[in-house]
């Protein structure tokens, strides 16, 4: 009964190729299965250990190798700085140790240079070599150049102890020419004293200027005018010494005829200055207003330099000839033009270089012009003459603002009451 729970195998018993009987072999299946599980599991166990144990070997071997390149690693990195400072960085030190001494010594802040102590036959010692000779050479021209420059120092500090002798001798006789010019003009308080009311403008841009103001009088009358030469400071001022010195001695004969004063001080002015010649130097000459007055009468000739005078209020312009005085291109035997004005109301009266209307000032850096300043003349004609002087010069001032003075400035402005 036991045995037909069991698994079976039969086996056939031959002898001589004839069987001779059977073999039957009863197994119990489930415990074979059982016992080779059992087998199977101690094997993977074992095996499990092992690949531990293994595992474990590795990795103390892997840990003793790393170990070891580290600190191998770590000792080539210790050698070779060490070489590095033995062979590199010491050397480099030496050598940035005497370039910064040379340069201390190129600035000043240091009176020698330091030889680079480097006594090695590798490329170091032979920068070394190279830059002891160029430190050598470079710190004997430096002395030279030092030594050069001082001598250089003095003769600057004499030189310039000389010119400032010589600026100074110039700035005193500039400043004595200015004393002559203004010496050349009458007091403004002198020609007050000729007229009903007056007053003059008289600003050189420098101190010695090119324009001027003519005042003469005699028993005949009074010669007023304006004189505006070439060029301004001292050319300007010859120019006006000139001109003011012939003008002087042609109103001895011709003090009552301003067109013949005009006539003969061009051809004057071409003798004195040779322009009367083709090979003349120079091109100089004047634009000139000059008035003469007498009583209730005034005589006017002008050379590009007109009179403006109010009647009533109202703006008049007596042109003048369109020739200038003494140029090259003014014909000598040019004749100036007089104009006869008679007196029916109290009048005031003008004459201005271009100076004041050429100045350049406002909100667009333009030149003041004629237009602009006639509008003023107008608009300030109920004042007294004083009055007007400081007005204009007001406006000027606010007009120019932060600008520089152009030019010379002259106006001069009489009233003459009718009767």
């Amino acid at each position: 009964q036991n045995l037909l729970n069991l698994k079976s195998l039969k086996y056939d018993l031959e002898n001589g190729g004839e069987v001779v009987g059977h073999l039957k072999i009863f197994y119990n299946n489930d415990k074979i299965i059982a016992s080779i599980a059992k087998l199977k599991e101690k094997d993977l166990s074992d095996f499990n250990t092992q690949a531990k144990t293994i595992s474990q070997k590795v990795n103390d071997l892997l840990f003793e190798q790393i170990l070891f390149f580290s600190i191998s690693g770590l000792l080539i990195a210790v050698v070779i700085a060490m070489l590095l400072i033995t062979f590199v960085n010491t050397p480099l030190k030496k050598l940035q140790t005497g370039l910064d001494s040379f340069f201390l010594f190129l600035q000043g802040k240091q009176d020698h240079t330091k030889k680079i102590e480097l006594n090695s036959s590798d490329e170091f010692g032979q920068m070394a070599n190279s830059l002891n000779e160029n430190i050598a050479v470079s710190a004997r021209l430096h002395e030279e150049l030092n030594s050069l420059y001082a001598d250089l120092e003095k003769k600057v500090e004499l030189r310039t102890k000389e010119l400032a002798e010589i600026n100074q001798e110039m700035q005193d006789s500039i400043e004595y020419a200015s004393t002559i010019q203004r010496s050349f003009v009458k007091d403004p308080a002198v020609i007050k004293k000729s007229f009903d009311d007056s007053f003059v403008i008289w600003q050189p841009r420098d101190k010695v200027g090119g324009d001027l103001y003519i005042y003469e009088e005699c028993e005949k009358g009074v010669l007023f005018g304006v004189v505006d030469c070439t060029g301004h400071s001292v050319p300007g001022g010859f120019m006006t010494m000139l001109a003011g010195s012939i003008i002087k001695k042609l109103s001895t004969e011709y003090f009552s005829n301003p067109a013949k004063i005009l006539s003969e001080l061009n051809i004057a002015i071409k003798y004195q200055l040779n322009q009367d010649k083709d090979n003349a130097l120079s091109d100089d000459g004047l634009d000139i207003g000059l008035c003469f007055i007498s009583g209730d009468k005034v005589r006017f000739a002008g050379a590009k330099l007109d009179l403006v005078y109010f009647k009533d209020g109202e703006l008049n312009i007596v042109k003048s000839n369109k020739q200038s005085i003494g140029y090259k291109r003014s014909k000598e035997d040019y004749e100036y033009t007089n104009h006869e004005l008679h007196l029916e109301s109290d009048q005031s009266f003008y004459l201005y270089s271009d100076g004041i209307t050429d100045q350049t000032g406002g909100d667009k850096n333009f030149p003041l012009g004629n237009k602009k300043f006639k509008k003023l003349l107008a608009d300030i004609q109920d004042k007294n003459m004083d009055e007007q002087r400081e007005l204009i010069l007001d406006n000027l001032i606010n007009y120019q603002a932060q600008n520089d003075r152009r030019d010379d400035i002259t106006v001069v402005g009489f009233k003459i009451k009718k009767g």
